[in-house]
Protein backbone atom coordinates (compact mmCIF):
# COMPACT_ATOMS: atom_id res chain seq x y z
CA UNK A 1 0.00 0.00 0.00
CA UNK A 2 1.03 3.50 -0.54
CA UNK A 3 2.79 5.94 2.14
CA UNK A 4 0.50 8.24 0.90
CA UNK A 5 -3.63 9.47 -1.42
CA UNK A 6 -2.57 12.98 -1.94
CA UNK A 7 0.76 13.57 -1.90
CA UNK A 8 2.02 17.55 -1.20
CA UNK A 9 4.74 19.82 -0.13
CA UNK A 10 3.87 22.69 2.01
CA UNK A 11 5.80 24.85 4.60
CA UNK A 12 3.82 24.45 7.81
CA UNK A 13 3.06 26.74 10.95
CA UNK A 14 6.23 26.11 12.34
CA UNK A 15 8.30 27.48 9.83
CA UNK A 16 9.51 24.14 8.33
CA UNK A 17 8.88 22.17 5.29
CA UNK A 18 7.39 18.61 4.99
CA UNK A 19 5.67 16.22 2.67
CA UNK A 20 2.08 15.50 3.47
CA UNK A 21 -0.86 13.43 2.87
CA UNK A 22 -3.47 15.52 1.95
CA UNK A 23 -6.00 12.57 2.05
CA UNK A 24 -9.53 13.48 0.03
CA UNK A 25 -9.19 15.57 -2.79
CA UNK A 26 -9.93 19.28 -2.03
CA UNK A 27 -10.00 22.43 -4.03
CA UNK A 28 -6.47 24.27 -4.09
CA UNK A 29 -7.74 27.31 -2.10
CA UNK A 30 -8.90 25.03 0.95
CA UNK A 31 -5.04 23.30 1.46
CA UNK A 32 -4.07 26.11 3.41
CA UNK A 33 -4.86 25.45 7.26
CA UNK A 34 -5.96 22.03 6.90
CA UNK A 35 -4.45 19.73 8.98
CA UNK A 36 -2.33 17.01 7.58
CA UNK A 37 -0.34 13.82 8.40
CA UNK A 38 3.36 13.94 7.69
CA UNK A 39 5.24 11.53 5.28
CA UNK A 40 9.01 11.47 5.46
CA UNK A 41 11.69 10.70 2.63
CA UNK A 42 12.14 11.58 -0.76
CA UNK A 43 11.19 10.53 -4.29
CA UNK A 44 14.22 8.40 -4.98
CA UNK A 45 14.23 6.55 -1.72
CA UNK A 46 10.55 6.55 -1.06
CA UNK A 47 8.14 7.45 1.39
CA UNK A 48 7.02 6.70 4.84
CA UNK A 49 3.58 7.22 7.01
CA UNK A 50 4.16 8.77 10.49
CA UNK A 51 1.72 9.52 13.66
CA UNK A 52 2.71 13.18 13.08
CA UNK A 53 0.33 16.21 11.66
CA UNK A 54 1.03 19.63 10.91
CA UNK A 55 -0.93 22.34 10.00
CA UNK A 56 -0.79 23.92 6.07
CA UNK A 57 0.57 27.15 5.92
CA UNK A 58 1.85 27.46 2.09
CA UNK A 59 1.68 25.06 -0.32
CA UNK A 60 4.65 24.51 -1.88
CA UNK A 61 6.37 23.89 -5.23
CA UNK A 62 8.37 20.62 -6.81
CA UNK A 63 11.43 19.83 -3.84
CA UNK A 64 14.29 20.73 -5.92
CA UNK A 65 16.10 21.56 -9.11
CA UNK A 66 17.36 18.32 -8.55
CA UNK A 67 14.18 16.31 -8.33
CA UNK A 68 12.61 17.90 -11.29
CA UNK A 69 15.44 17.11 -13.43
CA UNK A 70 14.79 13.78 -13.13
CA UNK A 71 11.54 14.34 -13.31
CA UNK A 72 11.66 15.55 -16.95
CA UNK A 73 14.40 13.11 -17.87
CA UNK A 74 11.63 10.71 -17.08
CA UNK A 75 9.03 12.43 -18.62
CA UNK A 76 11.00 13.12 -21.98
CA UNK A 77 10.38 9.56 -22.67
CA UNK A 78 6.74 9.65 -23.25
CA UNK A 79 7.37 10.82 -26.44
CA UNK A 80 8.32 7.34 -27.43
CA UNK A 81 6.08 5.46 -25.37
CA UNK A 82 3.11 7.67 -26.86
CA UNK A 83 4.37 7.40 -30.60
CA UNK A 84 1.38 5.10 -31.75
CA UNK A 85 -1.14 7.63 -30.03
CA UNK A 86 -3.52 10.44 -32.35
CA UNK A 87 -1.60 13.07 -30.18
CA UNK A 88 1.69 15.19 -30.53
CA UNK A 89 3.87 14.31 -28.10
CA UNK A 90 4.93 16.86 -25.02
CA UNK A 91 7.07 19.99 -25.55
CA UNK A 92 7.56 19.75 -21.80
CA UNK A 93 6.77 18.31 -18.86
CA UNK A 94 4.91 19.31 -15.69
CA UNK A 95 7.77 20.32 -14.25
CA UNK A 96 8.89 22.64 -16.22
CA UNK A 97 5.90 24.51 -16.09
Amino acid sequence: MAAFERLIRFEAEDGKTYYGDLGAEVSTREIPGRVVKVVTGDVESGFTKTDQEAKVSKVQNSPSNETQNETKTTSSTNGIHSSSAPCPPPTSSCASA
